[in-house]
C-alpha cells in the first residue's frame, strides 16, 4: 500500500523532514531495514520521536517515504546514463560503454539497492516500486542500443536489446544480493565482471546466432 506523506506547510517544518530524510537514507545504507530504528533515527536527524510518528505512521511508512526519496534520485541519474556516449563509436564499443555504465551505477548504488532488492523479496509494495524504477532503466537502456546501434546480428532487435538488459540486470543484482563468489569461487572485481557481461553482450546483439539463418 502507498503511505501518504504528511507535506510540511512550513519552512522550518521542510528543513526538519530534509535532514530526517537525509538520516533516514544514510541509515538504511548503513545498516538496512533491520536496523532502520525510529529511536535511532531521532538521535541522527535531531527531529523527536513525536514528530517522527506525527509525519509517518510507522515504520513501514516510513521506509516507504525513503525508497520513494532514494529512486527519485536514481531515476534522476539513470535517465542520463547513457546521453554522453559517444554515438560515432563503432557498434561493440557502443555496447561496451552502454553495459559499462550500467555496471559503475550499480556499483556506486549498491548499498542501497540491497536494501531495496533484499525487502522487495518479501515486502510487495516495496517489490513494486522497485519494479517500476527497473523498468525504466531497461526503457533508457533499450532505446539507447536500438537508436545507436547500426546493425544488428540478430533477427530481432528488440527481443535481443531485452533479453541483453536482463542478462546485465540478473548479473549485476545477484552480485549486490549475495556478494562476488557465491555461485563462483572466481572473485571479480566490478570492473572486471562489468567489462566481461559486457562483451558477451556485444558478441550476443551483433554476431548471427548459431542455428539461426
Amino acid at each position: 500500500m502507498d503511505y501518504p506523506t504528511r507535506a510540511p506547510l512550513q519552512k522550518r517544518s521542510r528543513n526538519s523532514l530534509e535532514k530526517l530524510m537525509a538520516a533516514g537514507v544514510d541509515l538504511l545504507e548503513e545498516k538496512g531495514f533491520e536496523g532502520l530504528s525510529i529511536a535511532e533515527l531521532s538521535i541522527r536527524s535531531g527531529v523527536s520521536i513525536g514528530s517522527i510518528y506525527q509525519r509517518f505512521e510507522g515504520k513501514d511508512a516510513l521506509f516507504a517515504s525513503l525508497q520513494e526519496e532514494i529512486l527519485k534520485r536514481i531515476d534522476a541519474e539513470q535517465s542520463d546514463l547513457f546521453r554522453r556516449i559517444d554515438s560515432s563509436l563503432p557498434d561493440d564499443r557502443l555496447v561496451v560503454e552502454a553495459v559499462g555504465r550500467l555496471a559503475t551505477f550499480f556499483q556506486q548504488n549498491e548499498g542501497l539497492l540491497k536494501v531495496m532488492i533484499l525487502r522487495g523479496a518479501v515486502d510487495e509494495d516495496t517489490r513494486r516500486r522497485g519494479s517500476r524504477s527497473s523498468i525504466q532503466l531497461a526503457l533508457a537502456f533499450e532505446t539507447f542500443l536500438l537508436s545507436s546501434i547500426r546493425q544488428f546480428g540478430h533477427a530481432q532487435p528488440e527481443v535481443a536489446a531485452d533479453v541483453c538488459f536482463r542478462i546485465v540486470y540478473a548479473t549485476f543484482t545477484r552480485r549486490i544480493m549475495s556478494g562476488s563468489n557465491f555461485e563462483s569461487e572466481t572473485i571479480l572485481s566490478w570492473e572486471t565482471l562489468g567489462d566481461e557481461v559486457a562483451h558477451v553482450c556485444a558478441s550476443y546483439l551483433l554476431s548471427q546466432p548459431l542455428g539461426r539463418v
